[in-house]
């Protein structure tokens, strides 16, 4: 397999200029991004442990001396998901987890196509687990940071890149931090097809949360979805594993607002699990701060010993998750009450066409993530940005939203045109919004 490296700070992924209103273009944030192409030998076939598809890895890198994860947000199967994971590591809420604990972001592009088996990736055993730990390899060397090939992941994944995720953490369960399967997991294949490795003492430890869409039940194409997650709940509880289940009841396969509770997910579990020395094994989860949540009175209980069988319940990791798990499976939202983080690094600057703007950048509220942000222009708000949200699905975030919960308009840095007579002597405030429509506080822009 033929690889090549782009690195890419400051750069268009894939060529695509994106823009959200007059405010947004297509840059790195604080940061540094990758991307790693490997073309597939025209002799692969699937089941040889050969990847016969072509691969784009891309990777973003927060500023951080070392890394102590990687967040691996995995597209399901088709065209459309293969494209929609271009923009994964682009995406500002999801590397708002990442910065928080010293994470790294990693998206993928696996180019099967439609009309073709994407079993030729989404089982590991077909070639990419090996294609994903070479590209780790490959972008530690790349990036300076040896421990990425050391390193334990949060898996995430959508449809078919579920069944992957679960897979990796059957094949590699002493590396996996938790796992969050929407609507695809291996319980929901045909075993015969599948052969999944067995189920060791190791991976039931691994927090896993299945998350179906309500309306996958009886839906004709991915009914399997749900039954596949039900399936798992079912068996790995009999074995006390790790694992509950999230039923969005909003949804059908899109992911729609699933991330408000998947990041959650991934932070109760990341606080838990995360070694405080590189090198060192993950910790277990807490079972004395666990909880268990009944999906049909939306009950929490306390954890009961370790080792015990709890049907048909879930396993939660902490009283504050369990709350939000209760709020999202009866609502598929979770509200919000604190404010956003204010605008950083507010200014006026002369623009590349010379004209003035106001330039400012941002982090993502991870509750909540980046709504958009509010303009004032002497007391009076004058401009909103986005001006047209771009969210076909779930709350519109400035970024906007795809079926796959990748972003629609990687947008990551900010500026508004503005007149040089408002640049002398107009006052400007900026704030952020997030998606529940809380405000921040006003940040001043400061002049030339």
């Amino acid at each position: 397999m033929k690889s090549h490296f782009i690195p890419f700070s400051l750069c268009l992924i894939l060529g695509v200029w994106a823009s959200s209103g007059a405010g947004g273009r297509l840059r790195a944030d604080p940061g540094t991004s990758y991307t790693h192409f490997y073309a597939a030998p025209a002799s692969g076939t699937a089941g040889n442990g050969v990847l016969s598809v072509d691969v784009h890895f891309y990777l973003w890198i927060p500023k951080v001396r070392t890394l102590r994860g990687v967040i691996v947000h995995q597209h399901g199967c088709g065209n459309g998901a293969e494209l929609g994971g271009v923009t994964a590591a682009q995406d500002l809420h999801w590397r708002a987890l990442a910065e928080k604990w010293n994470c790294a972001l990693l998206g993928s592009s696996y180019r099967a196509g439609d009309g073709r088996d994407c079993a030729l990736w989404c089982d590991p055993r077909n070639g990419s687990d090996a294609a994903f730990q070479r590209a780790l390899a490959d972008l530690a060397d790349e990036s300076g940071h040896a421990e990425l090939t050391r390193v334990p992941w949060c898996l995430w994944g959508h449809s078919g890149g579920g069944i992957w995720s679960n897979l990796m953490l059957l094949l590699h369960p002493d590396r996996v931090v938790a796992a969050w399967l929407r609507s695809g997991t291996v319980s929901g294949a045909p075993v015969e097809r599948w052969h999944p490795p067995e189920r060791t003492p190791a991976a039931l430890q691994v927090p896993v949360m299945a998350n179906p869409g309500e309306k996958e039940k009886n839906h004709e194409r991915f009914h399997g979805a749900w039954a596949g997650s039900m399936r798992m709940m079912e068996d790995w509880n009999a074995q006390a594993g790790w694992v509950g289940v999230a039923v969005d009841p909003k949804t059908a396969h899109e992911c729609g607002d699933s991330r408000y509770l998947a990041i959650r997910f991934f932070d109760a579990c990341l606080k838990q699990r995360l070694p405080s020395k590189l090198g060192s094994p993950l910790r277990r989860m807490n079972s004395s701060i666990g909880r268990l949540g009944n999906a049909q009175t939306r009950e929490i209980s306390r954890m009961p010993p370790s080792g015990a069988a709890i049907p048909h319940l879930s396993r939660l990791p902490d009283a504050e998750f369990a709350r939000a798990w209760s709020e999202f499976i009866e609502f598929g939202y979770i509200r919000d009450t604190t404010a956003p983080s204010p605008p950083e690094r507010v200014r006026v600057e002369r623009s590349p066409t010379g004209g003035m703007e106001l330039r400012w950048s941002a982090v993502a509220d991870l509750e909540s993530g980046l709504g958009g942000f509010e303009i004032e222009r002497n007391g009076v708000v004058s401009a909103t940005l986005p001006q047209k949200p771009n969210s076909k699905y779930g709350r519109p975030l400035i970024q906007g939203m795809t079926y796959h919960d990748t972003p629609a308009d990687p947008v990551t840095e900010f500026h508004w045109p503005i007149s040089d007579e408002d640049a002398r002597s107009a006052r400007f405030r900026i704030r952020s919004l997030n998606t529940s429509g809380l405000r921040s506080r006003p940040v001043l822009v400061t002049g030339l």
